[in-house]
């Protein structure tokens, strides 16, 4: 499985790479946790369906999940709601695996 995480927007104009991970490049554990996090971003933002919050300045996602079906996007608008908590709980998780992967 491979996700890849780009932010964009806010009121910085953000636009930069949070991670990109491969299963296939990581220790048994950390794909574990990679493809959990996959499983779970799906079924949660798969839940949400295609609401989007409005906002000029919202920071915006773009979550590329890719595995033996295909790439699949969702966008993300942070709302800061709380909805989005267990959205960044995650996106911590995989930050966290990247930053590992690149020592």
């Amino acid at each position: 499985m491979k996700i890849q995480v780009k932010r964009s927007g806010g009121f910085a104009g953000l636009n930069d790479t949070v991670c990109d991970l491969d299963t296939a490049n990581l220790a048994a554990a950390d794909a574990a946790a990679v493809e959990s996090v996959g499983r779970n971003l799906e079924a949660a933002l798969g839940a949400q369906g295609s609401r989007q919050p409005i906002g000029a300045d919202l920071v915006k996602y773009e979550v590329v999940l890719s595995n033996g079906q295909g790439p699949r996007t969702l966008v993300i608008a942070d709302d800061g709601s709380k909805a989005m908590e267990s959205f960044h709980r995650m996106l911590d998780q995989l930050s966290t695996i990247a930053g590992a992967q690149s020592r």
